[in-house]
């Protein structure tokens, strides 16, 4: 792989980056609870107070590569998304450790503060968070010669890498990427009970994709990643309606047991 390989598969790589760690955090503060530290901490916690750090890194190195850097316009949205996503999953981490230690010790939550910064605060300030960052991304101006109309187009083709690599390998990365973020989303969505904040918003997502694709607006790899992720949140979001006839916690469905939602 040469220098403009390289240069061409950095933003498709961010991307799937941005959607592996979102998944493999959600999933493993959600499902990892083997006691750490002290009685009411488990990895779980660990995992999710480590992933806000990567997350949050990954969603900087995605903006810096988008279009050389965030525009001043997104400067602000993307410090406020930053500020909600951080401070959701601070106050999620600590009541849901809290609360975790309440229900073993028999202490329970009587006057439903716990559960208040735990599944409506932090759940909701997370969800701002993303698309907060969502916007501001799709609002990020392209810088000329990138994206998949560029990479279909060609670069120089050399005996390491044909054409149809060049425009398959970066639209595959982006395409995982944004299958596992909107996956992620949508299941963050449901066990912390925000959907009807995340909702409509892929709904307005996928629209504001394809009138971006259309005037030829917004960086064509954000667009990708974003159009794949809304197309794959709703999609779950329809298969789980209708079968759950709504929108239940899987823990209340009994998919997953004992567990707190995902951050």
């Amino acid at each position: 792989m040469d220098r403009d390989d390289a240069r061409s598969l950095a933003l498709p790589t961010a991307l799937l980056l941005l959607g592996a760690a979102s998944a493999a955090f959600d999933v493993g503060c959600v499902l990892i609870k083997t006691p750490f530290l002290r009685p009411g901490v488990t990895l779980g916690d660990l995992i999710e107070t480590a992933g806000v750090f990567v997350v949050l890194a990954l969603f900087a190195r995605v903006g810096r590569l988008a279009a050389g850097g965030i525009a001043s316009g997104a400067a602000l949205l993307t410090g406020f998304a930053a500020a909600a996503f951080a401070l959701g999953h601070g106050a999620h981490v600590a009541a849901n450790s809290i609360h975790d230690l309440a229900e073993r010790s028999g202490a329970g939550d009587p006057t439903g503060l716990l559960d208040f910064w735990d599944e409506r605060v932090g759940h909701y300030a997370v969800d701002s968070g993303r698309i907060l960052f969502a916007v501001a991304l799709l609002g990020q101006p392209a810088p000329s010669g990138e994206g998949p109309l560029a990479a279909a187009r060609g670069g120089r083709a050399s005996s390491e890498s044909g054409p149809t690599t060049r425009r398959l390998l970066p639209a595959l990365l982006v395409a995982l990427g944004g299958a596992a973020y909107g996956f992620t989303t949508f299941a963050s969505a449901v066990e912390g009970q925000t959907v009807p904040l995340v909702l409509p918003f892929y709904a307005l997502a996928a629209v504001a994709v394809v009138v971006l694709a259309r005037a030829g607006r917004g960086q064509p790899w954000i667009r990708f990643f974003f159009g794949s992720a809304a197309g794959t949140a709703l999609l779950f979001f329809l298969i789980w309606g209708i079968w759950q006839h709504g929108f239940p916690e899987f823990t209340r469905a009994g998919i997953i047991h004992g567990a707190g939602g995902p951050g």
